[in-house]
């Protein structure tokens, strides 16, 4: 197991691989179950089989407790703290409008890959259960109480903490993602909003829009990536995520925010689709807007994409960014995805290492970059 050293002690970042045989059990079980089921008898036993009946043992009533700020929003809900009654455990709680049928098996599904990671990965939030009342579904979730990557990246305490606390987050964020890799699973909605931390809760929005989010004054982020202690990030919200063929990328329904879409996203209807490395892509985003205190690397002041430099992977960075920082953003934000840097070698590259994590081993180098051209066709530059 590695390890970082936080303020003070140490916590555990990444955990072993799962064995051959679990990983391939845990796919098996959580493998479009729902389509198989092919009467509606069957479909109503798969749902009775995720949903518990818990209602009485959890306090939702936030608005009366006091609490009645949004811990932050996912793929198909809000996130808002609750209370377990028998322990007086603070949990969150996802509630999801039941608005047609088909809101099952999206439920279902997120609940089976939440179950496969969940308590196996300490940068990945715990899940501990879900019920349902006349109109919501409710999924009971780790409460994570130091607000969101969002939050961090303004506050006072991330400015002071620099690029050390910058590596540390991204190292954490590349372990969950490595960690989903081996389980064959695609977050496909990596975000600062979506990593969770435990700082403060934070009030979001009730309408937000895509310009909101383009926008690099914006402070309105859905969120993904949570704290739950001072320095320990949670990946959260799988409400986008699916399993995925590690041999072939064959992903082509789109999901996610726009604003974090890897260039073989948006190759989309024309390209062969997408697969593991748009999550690295998403992460070096959130990389560059944590070095880059909220700004996006590819987003003109008033909130339009430079497609030219997204699709070529170009970007400016402060003078003041080391440059074993810039190399990884690079290698991060690389257009093509064969040539993206994949998690564990972040982990391992000389960036992490000189703030005293991974062992600085990541060697790799390329004469010719691939990048789109106009007619969103890929074609290979010197580096």
């Amino acid at each position: 197991m590695n390890r970082f050293t936080g303020f003070g002690e140490e916590v555990p970042t990444y955990c072993c691989k799962p064995s051959s045989k679990r990983s391939a059990a845990m796919r098996f079980h959580a493998k479009r179950r729902w389509e198989s089921a092919t009467t509606s008898y069957q479909r109503e036993q798969r749902w009775k089989a995720v949903v518990q009946d818990a209602r009485w043992k959890y306090d939702i009533s936030y608005i009366a407790r006091g609490k009645d700020d949004c811990v932050g929003s996912g793929a198909f809900g809000q996130v808002r703290p609750c209370v377990e009654l028998s322990s007086r455990a603070d949990r969150c709680v996802k509630s999801i409008v039941k608005e047609t049928w088909w809101t099952r098996p999206a439920v279902v599904q997120e609940i089976e890959l939440l179950e496969m990671v969940s308590g196996n990965h300490p940068n990945i939030v715990e899940y501990y259960e879900c019920f349902e009342e006349i109109n919501v579904i409710h999924l009971v979730l780790e409460y994570c109480s130091k607000g969101n990557l969002s939050n961090v990246i303004l506050s006072k305490r991330f400015k002071e903490g620099g690029e050390t606390l910058t590596a540390k987050i991204s190292y954490q964020i590349a372990g969950a993602l490595q960690f989903l890799r081996d389980l064959q699973i695609v977050h496909r909605d990596v975000k600062p909003g979506s990593q969770a931390i435990s700082m403060a809760t934070h009030r979001v929005a009730e309408k937000w829009t895509i310009t909101d989010c383009f926008s690099w004054q914006s402070r309105i982020m859905p969120s993904n990536l949570v704290f739950a202690e001072d320095e320990v990030v949670k990946l959260t919200d799988f409400g986008c995520a699916c399993l995925a063929d590690d041999a072939v990328q064959d992903l082509t329904d789109i999901k996610g925010t726009p604003i974090f879409f890897s260039p073989e996203i948006h190759q989309l209807p024309r390209g062969r689709g997408y697969s593991f490395p748009a999550d690295m892509w998403a992460l070096g985003i959130c990389i560059y807007m944590m070095l880059c205190k909220g700004a996006h690397p590819f987003m003109k002041e008033g909130g339009a994409l430079r497609t030219r430099d997204h699709h070529t992977g170009v970007f400016d960075v402060d003078w003041f960014t080391s440059w074993s920082a810039r190399d990884a953003l690079q290698w991060a934000l690389m257009p093509h995805p064969g040539q993206r840097i994949q998690p564990n070698e972040l982990m391992e590259h000389k960036w992490c290492y000189s703030h005293g994590l991974g062992g600085g081993t990541f060697s790799r180098s390329i004469r010719h970059k691939n990048v789109l051209d106009s007619h969103g066709n890929w074609v290979s530059i010197p580096n």
